[in-house]
């Protein structure tokens, strides 16, 4: 055969292979990424493409350029031939890059992004050992199994990181927000169903904290993703203490760690889909773990200065263990079937639970101190207990947007308000059946004026956290309106100017979303419901300030015509706003604009 045939024959067998060296030996998928493909960057080896590989195999060596020194010391490893620092420090760790893949590599630009994972996100939720990954991310020698674990693991820490905005550092080229999602998503089947170790479990779980994050359908694949994650952390035997007594004290805890957070993630989710959680609560004896600074344990900086200690992860696990309760003992079907003298008495056992879960937050973290206050992430994962708070309040009671029967209990009240019914307008305790108005509806409300008051803390480009809480504050401005209405029962009126500016600013919030999406026409007539919500909160307060009996002052004809215009409006409108409307499209496009 000529030579030029032979070049012809190496030509054609690099153009059917798409993969790399260090792909095609490690038999792993290869984005053939130029001039470095995502796999050759993760294991700092140099992206070559070499003719009959097939043939040459044993030939063929494949070298990754990073190394953990034996101490990983305190800083990184200056390169001889650079003389130059590469600047980027892990915490007590530091790995030696070889000089010649320095223009390549970009691993130095990726470890301050992931150190910034380490120290704002994984003290919040501690998912990973940083001693253990940083030897895993370094490691030459993987298995193809490993290999595509690994690089899952780590698109899905810098998609973590970036996603609840935990770094000031820019994106590295083909590994920004999108890309690492993507690969991150494209591994998932593979690792519910083929790997069976804590590291797959670990990414499983990163991958339902992001699409907890994300509108429609991303709670759907949450939900599925969380059923595979509790299969998994059964066949690895994180709920049984006994397996976890096999291992040294180190990876005992973090053992310990991820079964928690396993049960996090499933309540949260079964909270929000109102369905059982999939983890029973009789079928784990894990003890909770202490948390140490940096894996649990949050130090808050006020404006001031002055420092504040919480747990938040054993914070969000007692919370957790609260929104189990409440599945239990009012929405399972052994509940429902209860007498409702029965049910009364569960719903006001949870709302002592809430109550004291409340008071185990220092007065320094409650929602009116949250402002200017540091770290941001640990902060924002605080705003999301205190409207986690708030929405099991809401379906402790059955009150809120997400209630069917509620809202057209609440539209009807409103409906005899503007039409200045007579006799007297229906009780209010048809509006609360499972309150004391002399306690429980107070405190409920009061909740829902932290939420009101914590949402101003919420920054409009955090699409994430928007995304999370919406929902609940409109409950929030919705219970503020049915409190505003029954106010001639209730005759409590010291907050009514503060409470009208929350509504006020709900509406502002729920208008401005209206005003970007005009094609959801859903979220219009959330909208318009809402406002005209408040109008007849605001005429039940006007009739409660003049007094019913007598003439109405000229002063005021206009409350009795604003009121016959309300009271042409539908009330089933009204009602299917709220029953209808769910709050995804909202979300989808506060997705879009946060991004």
């Amino acid at each position: 055969m000529s030579r030029a045939a032979g070049d012809t024959n190496m030509v054609r067998g690099l153009e059917k292979r798409k993969a790399c060296d260090l792909c095609h030996i490690k038999k792993i998928r290869c984005d053939a990424r130029k001039p470095t493909c995502s796999h050759c960057v993760v294991y700092g080896a140099q992206c070559n493409y070499t003719p009959n590989i097939k043939k040459r195999r044993k030939e063929i060596q494949v070298q990754t350029n990073v190394e953990v020194t034996p101490n990983f010391g305190e800083e990184l490893v200056q390169s001889k031939s650079t003389s130059q620092s590469l600047g980027t420090s892990v915490t007590d760790r530091a790995v030696s890059i070889n000089a010649s893949t320095l223009s390549s590599l970009k691993l130095t630009e990726l470890l301050p992004i992931i150190q910034d994972y380490f120290i704002n996100l994984n003290s919040i939720t501690p998912l990973v050992d940083q001693n253990t990954f940083i030897r895993l991310l370094h490691g030459g020698n993987t298995s193809k199994c490993q290999a595509e674990v690994v690089s899952a693991a780590l698109n899905v820490l810098l998609a973590l990181t970036f996603r609840y905005r935990a770094t000031a550092h820019p994106a590295v080229p083909s590994f920004d927000l999108a890309t690492c999602i993507s690969n991150a998503k494209s591994a998932s089947n593979g690792l519910a169903g083929g790997h069976h170790d804590l590291l797959s479990l670990q990414v499983l779980l990163g991958l339902v904290m992001l699409h907890l994050g994300t509108p429609h359908p991303g709670l759907t694949i949450a939900s599925s993703l969380i059923g595979s994650a509790v299969k998994l952390a059964h066949k690895l035997r994180l709920h049984q203490s006994k397996s976890n007594a096999l291992f040294d004290a180190e990876a005992s805890l973090q053992r310990a760690r991820i079964f928690w957070i396993v049960y996090i993630l499933d309540r949260e989710i079964s909270f929000r889909t109102c369905d059982p959680p999939l983890q029973q609560e009789n079928d784990h004896d894990i003890t909770i773990p202490s948390s140490t600074q940096g894996n649990g344990l949050v130090y808050f900086v006020t404006k001031s200065g002055t420092e504040v200690r919480l747990d938040i992860f054993q914070t969000w696990i007692h919370l957790a263990r609260i929104q189990g309760t409440i599945y239990e003992r009012l929405y399972s079907v052994h509940a429902e079937t209860q007498p409702v003298d029965t049910q009364q008495r569960n719903s006001k056992m949870i709302h002592g639970m809430l109550i004291e879960w409340l008071a185990t937050i220092p007065a320094e973290l409650q929602p009116d101190n949250l402002v200017d206050m540091s770290p941001r992430p640990a902060v924002s994962q605080l705003v999301a207990l205190h409207f986690s708070c708030l929405a099991c309040f809401l379906q402790t009671h059955r009150v809120g947007s997400h209630d069917a029967e509620w809202i057209t209990r609440l539209v009807d009240y409103s409906q005899r308000v503007v039409e200045f019914a007579e006799p007297e307008p229906v009780s209010s305790s048809t509006l609360f059946p499972f309150l004391e108005p002399s306690s429980g509806w107070v405190e409920v409300v009061d909740a829902a004026r932290r939420c009101a008051r914590l949402f101003r803390v919420v920054e409009r480009d955090d699409s994430r956290l928007i995304w999370s809480v919406a929902c609940t504050y409109i409950s929030a401005a919705l219970l503020l309106i049915a409190n505003t209405l029954t106010v001639s029962e209730h005759r409590r009126e010291t907050d009514a100017e503060t409470d009208a500016q929350f509504i006020a600013e709900a509406l502002a919030f729920l208008a401005r979303s209206a005003a970007e999406m005009p094609d959801w026409t859903a979220i219009c007539k959330m909208h318009a419901a809402l406002a005209e919500l408040s109008c007849r909160a605001r005429i039940g307060r006007v009739r409660f300030a003049l007094g019913r009996p007598g003439p109405k002052p000229a002063s005021v004809t206009w409350l009795e015509a604003e009121a016959r215009r309300s009271a042409r409006h539908s009330a089933l409108t009204l009602i299917e706003a709220f029953t209808t409307a769910y709050e995804k499209p909202l979300a989808t496009r506060l997705w879009r604009v946060g991004e």
